[in-house]
């Protein structure tokens, strides 16, 4: 499951967003099971420069929940741990 949601603030010059992702537990190709694990998101985007640039600041995995995903049994390990959490910074220039 997916859940996504956005708030525009100050006239739509800042949009927060936040996203949660969620995964139930999965059989591996090993016969084993992985867990289930929610995932949290959380975005914030400012318009600046008269709307030519943005800054978009934000969170990967929020909580640093530690889930793996299940592999093919090609890849020779069951399963791919995926990663804690992440910050990011993006800046975008337009040309309005």
């Amino acid at each position: 499951a997916h859940l996504r949601a956005a708030i525009p603030l100050a006239h739509k010059r800042l949009v927060m967003a936040g996203a949660m992702r969620y995964t139930g537990s999965r059989l591996t190709a090993y016969d084993e099971m992985t867990g289930a694990a929610a995932v949290y998101d959380l975005t914030g985007t400012a318009k600046l420069l008269s709307n030519r640039l943005d800054l978009q600041v934000g969170v990967r995995n929020l909580s640093d929940k530690q889930y793996v995903d299940p592999l093919s049994p090609e890849h020779g390990i069951p399963v791919l741990q995926r990663p804690g959490r992440s910050f990011y910074v993006k800046l975008t220039w337009g040309t309005e």
